[in-house]
């Protein structure tokens, strides 16, 4: 006769789905992230804004919304004019609900040589399951005070 826990097999599949589902979070950011990267670098400022979240488009204009991403990519640009965003080093990407229980992914990046240009992004999970961009803001800190761009 084996001693064993009555819930043992129940709190080890609980376990299993909750470092399963983070990993999931993890990797869906990365790859939401990458695709905004790869579709600014191109400047696809139209694709994104339709990609976007209904809750962006219905915020801000899509010309509103191009020439403020314009701006936005001329700061990081400033920056890193290769636009190669690093982890932030407080390194806070987070996942949760938000918005009636859609999952939210906020992001954060850095550029430039001395870090100073925070890139923070927020993805909605929309009920079709697929991540879009719902705000994204750029932080100079090179300015005095920091300035800030942000969409929407």
């Amino acid at each position: 006769m084996r001693n064993q826990l009555p819930g043992a097999p129940i709190i080890f599949l609980l376990y299993c789905s909750i470092i399963f589902c983070a990993g999931c979070g993890e990797l869906r950011t990365a790859n939401l992230t990458s695709k905004l990267q790869r579709q600014i670098k191109q400047e696809e400022y139209e694709r994104i804004y339709n990609e976007s979240s209904l809750k962006l488009r219905r915020s801000i204009g899509e010309r509103e919304f191009i020439d403020k991403l314009k701006s936005a990519v001329r700061v990081m640009k400033n920056a890193d004019p290769e636009l190669n965003w690093k982890n932030s080093p407080a390194n806070f990407d987070s996942y949760g609900t938000a918005e009636g229980e859609l999952k939210s992914y906020n992001v954060h990046r850095v550029l430039g040589q001395n870090e100073d240009v925070f890139v923070s992004m927020e993805f909605l999970e929309e009920k079709s399951g697929v991540g879009k961009l719902n705000f994204i803001r750029v932080h100079d800190l090179t300015t005095q005070p920091g300035s800030m761009i942000s969409i929407p």
